[in-house]
């Protein structure tokens, strides 16, 4: 299978590609394009603990991604459970 992905920018990640590998793996006859759309964005400055921002960068690095990917990981699955809850 070959899974690809078309972002509107370079160093826009893509995240939801991780989530589609898994659901596609067993397929491997079928091409996965995955197209996202740009949207804004605004920059915000949060403190995180010394030892969870190391933690942190340790899975980013174990599963090759960018600490910064992870975050938006992180941050979209979360926001996904709650708002299915409203």
């Amino acid at each position: 299978m070959t899974l690809k992905a078309i972002a509107p920018h370079p160093n826009q990640p893509i995240i939801a590609l991780l989530a589609l590998k898994e659901s596609y793996m067993n397929k491997p006859e079928e091409e996965l394009e995955l197209h996202l759309r740009p949207r804004t964005t605004e920059t915000v400055s949060i403190k995180i603990p010394t030892d969870t921002l190391r933690s942190l960068e340790k899975v980013a690095a174990t599963q090759d991604m960018s600490l910064e990917a992870l975050l938006k990981l992180y941050i979209g699955q979360g926001l996904r459970q709650n708002l299915a809850k409203l």
